[in-house]
Order: structure tokens, then sequence, then C-alpha cells
């Protein structure tokens, strides 16, 4: 016969054991749960310094799923967005890493940081402090002062800066990286070349600088050797999307339309508001006959950025050949303003270097982009007035304006208070 006692004392036992194994399995959670988290910042940390986005940002997702109100996390996807431009999602994470208790210090640092790259300099207390103030983070704000300054074309400034940085970060990718973005706005391209090859050598994993260098080999018409450095980008990572774009360019000039077209559609797949890919792959449809669907692709890219004179000129050719000659003249007319305002943006930058007056003469541009161009690039320009004459009202005034139009309504009333104090 089966002894009930010992069955039963040989189950409760195993119960026992069971909810004891449960316990230490629940325990080892909770222990090891704050380790991760550390680990997973740490990681987004280094990820941060290499400059890879991606992986800093699937870091920090997994700290914040493990920890949601892990302060240190929230500072650094604010870095993180920070660098990408992307203000507002910086301002949010900010608060919730001052509302869980992350250093004061840093957080201020993060806000003058984003003043330095937006262009805004002359809102800071000193640029010199900023700099002499970083520690150990001195590459950052030199990063973000030469962005600020490149913005605002404060060109022989943002070389001071760049030299010193050189001179005290001589391994840093970053400044070349700078000079390179530099001689590409010159169309400069060869140099351009040199300075992105000189950041790889010193960064080879960072598609970022591959992806720009593959652009001004593009430029230059060396498109075998600027494909390759397309395709090793997209081999590191397949989601880098204006990798995308390049390489569909490429193929286009090889009259490879339907790896083109490819090309265009993958780098909608990871960035649906690419405006590159929209209006090249516009241009495409039109040119292959699909008049349908090159008038809906272009009418998106002019929605996008009503200020692109392409853009314009694209929608209005496939409009006529449509025969839709009425709205295609207004898209021709549009296309013609903008390209003699940018005309005449282009002459009033070369009058910069010498102009006896530079402050006037940055205000007539700053509106004149205001106009014609990206407004965001506009109201840097009208902040660098600023630089030189705080108290400009006209400057005040239209910064005023424009941050009314984007919704920005705190900034539009300190700048209308200072317009109405300048004017008394």
């Amino acid at each position: 016969m089966v002894d009930r006692t010992t069955v039963k004392s040989e189950v409760g036992r195993g119960l026992r054991w069971r909810w004891l194994i449960l316990a230490a399995l629940v325990a080892l959670v909770f222990l090891t749960r704050p380790l991760l988290v550390t680990y997973h910042v740490w990681q987004a940390s280094g990820a941060l310094e290499c400059r890879d986005s991606r992986r800093a940002f699937s870091h920090l997702e997994w700290a914040l799923e493990l920890d949601p109100e892990h302060g240190e996390s929230h500072l650094y996807l604010a870095r993180l967005y920070r660098r990408q431009g992307r203000l507002d999602q910086m301002r949010s994470e900010l608060k919730l890493a001052w509302e869980l208790g992350a250093p004061v210090d840093r957080l201020e640092r993060e806000q003058q940081l984003a003043l330095a790259q937006s262009g805004r300099l002359h809102e800071l207390e000193s640029v010199g402090l900023l700099l002499a103030s970083s520690g150990d983070d001195g590459a950052e704000a030199c990063d973000s002062i030469v962005k600020g300054l490149l913005h605002t074309y404060q060109l022989g400034e943002a070389q001071l800066i760049i030299d010193g940085w050189l001179a005290d970060y001589p391994d840093d990718p970053q400044p070349y990286f700078h000079l390179g973005t530099l001689q590409a706005s010159k169309l400069r391209w060869n140099d351009a070349v040199q300075e992105f090859q000189r950041a790889l050598k010193r960064r080879p994993e960072r598609a970022d600088i591959r992806v720009h260098l593959a652009e001004a080999l593009r430029e230059l018409h060396r498109y075998d050797e600027a494909v390759s450095h397309f395709q090793l980008c997209l081999k590191q990572d397949p989601e880098i999307d204006s990798a995308h774009v390049g390489l569909g360019k490429c193929f286009q000039v090889a009259a490879r339309e339907d790896e083109a077209r490819l090309s265009f559609e993958t780098a909608l797949k990871w960035a649906p508001d690419n405006f590159d890919a929209i209006l090249a792959l516009g241009m495409l449809e039109m040119n292959s006959g699909n008049l349908p669907v090159a008038i809906k692709t272009l009418r998106r890219a002019t929605t996008l950025r009503s200020f692109s004179a392409p853009a314009h000129y694209g929608l209005a050719t496939a409009l006529r050949q449509s025969g839709d000659i009425g709205e295609a003249t207004r898209h021709f007319k549009r296309a013609e303003e903008i390209g003699d305002g940018r005309a005449t943006i282009s002459k009033l930058m070369d009058l910069l270097s010498s102009a006896p007056d530079p402050v006037e003469l940055r205000y007539e541009i700053g509106m004149s982009i205001l106009k014609f161009g990206d407004p965001a690039e506009g109201a840097a320009w009208l902040h660098s007035v600023l630089e030189f004459d705080p108290e400009h009202e006209q400057a005040h005034s239209a910064l005023a304006a424009h941050y009314s139009d984007v919704g920005e309504d705190e900034q539009a009333d300190i700048h209308r208070r200072r317009a109405e104090s300048d004017r008394r």
C-alpha cells in the first residue's frame, strides 16, 4: 500500500522547492535589472561617443524598457535628439530627466549646446565660457558651436574653433567631417573628398562620414567609387535612407532605371518623408512617362518643401505634359521666383566677407531666405544679426513673426517684447 503521509510530505517538499526557485528568480530579476540598465546606458554612452545614433537609440530603448524612470537614460536620449536637430523631442526628454532628478548642470549644458548648434550664440552667456567649462565634453561643445557658426555663415569664426579642436583632439574625426561639409557647401568637391577621407581614416566604421564621401565622389562623376561606398554603408546598416538615395542617383546615370526606382522606394520605406528620395522618384516617373504617379509624387515634394525650385519646376513640367497648362504656369512662376531669390541670396553672401556693415547685410540675407528658402535657415541668419547687434529691432520683429508662424509662442513673445523695448 502507498503511504499517504509520505506522499503528502514529498509533494509538500516539491512545492516548497518550486516556490523557493520562483522567489530566487524574482529576486534575481530585481537584482539584475539595475545592472542591465547600467550596461545599456554604458553602451549608449559609447555609441554616442562614436556618433553611432542607431546603436545608441537601441540601447537607450532597452534601458527605458527596463526602467522608464531612469533619469540618465532620458538625458542621453535628449543629447541624441539634439544632435539630430529634433529640438522638441530634446526638450521633452530634458523635462523628464529633470523630473526624475538628473543633475541640473548637465540639463543646463544640453540646453546651452542646443542654442549653440541652432546658431543662437548670442543667447549664451559666453561662447568662451561654454568651451572653458566643458571638461571631458570639450569636443561636444566644439561640435555644437561649429554647427551654429556654419549654419549662419560665420566661416572665419568656425575655422578658428576647428583649428583649436584639431589641436586638442587630433584623433577626433568630427572636425575633418565639418571641414568636408564646409568644402562641399562651396562646391569644392575634391577638397571635400580629402577632408572626408581624413575623417574616415580616424573612424572607418562611421557610416555618416562614408555617405558624405560617396556623395562628394558622385558629384565628381566618380560613380564606381561612389557606388562602392554607398554599398558599404548599406552593408553596415540597411536603413540608411540617404545611402539608398545616392545609390539610386548613380543607377540613374547608368540608365539602370529599375534599380534606381527600387533604391528610391527603399529609402522611402525607411524614411517616408525623405525629400530627396521623393523628388528623385517623381522625376524618374516623369521621365518614364508615368505622369499620374509623377504628378502625385512631385506635388508631395512641393508640400514638404514649398521653397524648392526643382520640386516646383519638376511638377510644372509634369503638369504641362499632362495638359494642365494653368497649374503648370503657376508652378513655373514659383520656381522662377525662388530661383531668382536664391541667386540674389548667393550674391549677398559673396559680399559678406568684404561688407563694411555685415549686420544689415545679414538681416537682408535672413529676410530673403525667409521668403525664398528654408524658414529655419532664415531664422538662424536673423539670430546671427543679434550676435552683432542684440538690440536690432527689425530682426527681433521678424523672429517674432517667424516663431508665431511655426507655433513657438514662447519664443515669439520673447522677441516681440525685445522689439518693443528696442523701439522705445
